[in-house]
């Protein structure tokens, strides 16, 4: 349940590994266990093979065990090393168990009913996260919390238009209804993986407004010191990319999904490197 193992080192697949490998050994470390705490969640809110009774009681392991962390009594493997690492950055209780709260959202597979009810979510699932980053990285007020929400938003609602068949196929529609409805799109026609001029309008509009979130996060992060804010540069600048990645093929993830290969992701180190958040958003 609670892993053990290297899970420290950061995850050379993920979206986020150009911006891991560039951290010293002890913040790649923290950064690494909060992801690594992070897609444990995930993966209980995901398993295929689990009952919801099953994610449930496993989420709540997982929010039990958060408390003995904070209450110096963690089992060994990942929360002994998630122990460690808030007590090095000054990482807080609340923000783990918001995480789980958010998660706990998948398993009950509720839809939301406007965009006001999807951020609170998306606040729990990368807001939070992104703050428990900016910790990690001894980037504080004034403009942590802005920023942490601002690309919190971009990032999921990118991940959202990017997995939005294969979530439906789950039973999970992040899209609000209101915007469905406005759009004329049933959730019945996206989780049959259908594609039409109305979809294709319907995600147009959300991918404008994850633009708005990634024009605010750069102009968060160009204000900022550099070097500071070099992480969250990098994964705004990979997951625009996605985001243009999606804007070519106007959406029809019906084949195949857009990805950013290593080239694709040692671009984004480097325009991260020279201008923060590509400029031209």
């Amino acid at each position: 349940m609670f892993l053990s193992g290297n899970y420290f080192r950061y995850p050379k697949k993920s979206s986020f590994s150009p911006a891991f490998s560039l951290l010293g050994s002890e913040r790649r470390r923290a950064l690494s266990v909060v992801y690594a705490f992070a897609r444990a969640v995930d993966d209980i809110a995901d398993g295929e093979t689990l009952s919801k009774t099953e994610k449930t009681a496993g989420l709540e392991a997982w929010r039990s065990e958060i408390r003995n962390v904070f209450a110096n009594s963690p089992s060994k493997g990942l929360p002994e090393e998630i122990a460690f690492c808030s007590k090095k950055f000054g990482l807080k209780e609340s923000l783990f168990l918001q995480i789980i709260d958010g998660v706990s959202k998948d398993v009950q597979g509720a839809g939301y009913r406007d965009f006001a009810e999807l951020k609170k979510y998306i606040h729990q699932v990368a807001c939070v996260p992104g703050l428990l980053t900016l910790d990690i990285l001894g980037y504080g007020e004034p403009g942590r919390t802005e920023l942490a929400e601002n690309l919190g938003c971009a990032v999921q609602l990118t991940n959202i238009l990017r997995d939005v068949y294969p979530d439906a196929g789950q039973g999970r529609f992040y899209l609000p209804s209101e915007d469905l409805e406005r759009f004329g799109v049933a959730r019945d026609f996206i989780k049959n993986r259908n594609y039409s001029e109305n979809f294709a309008a319907l995600m147009a509009f959300e991918a404008e407004r994850a633009r708005g979130f990634y024009r605010r996060a750069s102009e968060l992060v160009s204000a900022a010191p550099k070097k500071k804010l070099l992480v969250p540069a990098i994964m705004g600048n990979v997951y625009l990319d996605l985001l243009k990645a999606l804007e070519k093929i106007r959406f029809d993830t019906r084949k195949k999904i857009p990805k950013i290969n290593k080239l694709g992701k040692l671009k984004a180190v480097l325009k991260s490197c020279f201008g923060g958040i590509d400029a031209q958003i």
